[in-house]
C-alpha cells in the first residue's frame, strides 16, 4: 500500500474541500459544517464566556456547533505559557458549562465537525500531550442526554485521519507502528521512516466498529489532515 501524498486538505464527501492552516484562525461554512484550526493569537472574550476563562488565561478560539438541535458555543482556551500551555476545552449551551478537555493537552492540532448519521453530529478533536508532537490523540464528542460523552479515543504516533465519504461516517486512522522499525538504531527514531497501521472505522449507530486494519510499506509521516487517497 502507498504511502498517502502529503496534501494539507480535508476531503468531506463530494465537493466538501477546506484548505487548512494550523497557524490561523480559519472557519469556514462548508455544507454546514465548519472546520477550525487553532490560531496563533489571542482573540477577545466576550461577555457570555468571560465567568468561564479565567483571569490571565488567553481564548484561543470560539465557534458554533449543533451537535444538539439548540446549538452550543465551543471554546478553547489555555494559561498563556509559551511552552507546553495548559490548554482547555469547553462547551456551553442554555447558561451551562461543560470541560471536554481539561488541561492535559500540549497543543490542538484542530476540530472538525462531523455528520455521524442522519440527525447526528459529532466533534472531532485532533490533540497533542507529549513535548515533541510526535503524538496526536484522536477523539470524538457527541450529545448524550443533556451532556456530552467522548465516543471514540484513539493515541495515535504520527497519527492522522481521513474521512471517507459515506453516510454512516467512516474515516481511516493512521498511526506508525514502531514495531516494526529496523532493529539498527541509526535508521530507528520517533521521525523515521516507519510502517503506518492505517484503522478503518465505521459508525454503526452506537459505536465506531473496526472494519479494516492494514499495514502500509515504510514511509515518512503524514499529515494530521489529508484528503482520502484514491
Amino acid at each position: 500500500m502507498r504511502c498517502a501524498k502529503v496534501v494539507l486538505v480535508l476531503l468531506l464527501a463530494t465537493s466538501w474541500v477546506i484548505s487548512v492552516n494550523a497557524q490561523v484562525y480559519v472557519p469556514a461554512s462548508v455544507a454546514g459544517f465548519r472546520l477550525v484550526a487553532v490560531p496563533g493569537d489571542a482573540i477577545n472574550v466576550p461577555a457570555r464566556l468571560r465567568r468561564y476563562v479565567p483571569k490571565g488565561n488567553v481564548l484561543r478560539a470560539e465557534f458554533r456547533t449543533r451537535l444538539v438541535p439548540s446549538g452550543e458555543m465551543i471554546y478553547l482556551y489555555d494559561d498563556g505559557e509559551e511552552i507546553f500551555p495548559r490548554i482547555y476545552l469547553g462547551a456551553l449551551r442554555d447558561g451551562r458549562n461543560f470541560k471536554l478537555l481539561d488541561g492535559g493537552i500540549t497543543g490542538i492540532e484542530g476540530f472538525l465537525l462531523v455528520r455521524l448519521d442522519k440527525g447526528k453530529n459529532g466533534l472531532a478533536v485532533a490533540y497533542h500531550t507529549g513535548e515533541d508532537s510526535a503524538d496526536t490523540e484522536f477523539v470524538i464528542f457527541a450529545a448524550s442526554g443533556d451532556s456530552y460523552k467522548r465516543i471514540f479515543y484513539e493515541p495515535t504516533m504520527e497519527g492522522q485521519m481521513q474521512i471517507v465519504p459515506s453516510s454512516p461516517l467512516a474515516f481511516r486512522l493512521w498511526s506508525a507502528a514502531p514495531e516494526f522499525d529496523p532493529k539498527d538504531l541509526d535508521h530507528s527514531c520517533v521521525w523515521c521512516r516507519h510502517r503506518f497501521r492505517i484503522q478503518t472505522y465505521a459508525w454503526d449507530g452506537r459505536n465506531f466498529r473496526l472494519t479494516n486494519n492494514p499495514l502500509t510499506s515504510f514511509c515518512r509521516k503524514t499529515p494530521v489532515l489529508a484528503k482520502s487517497p484514491g
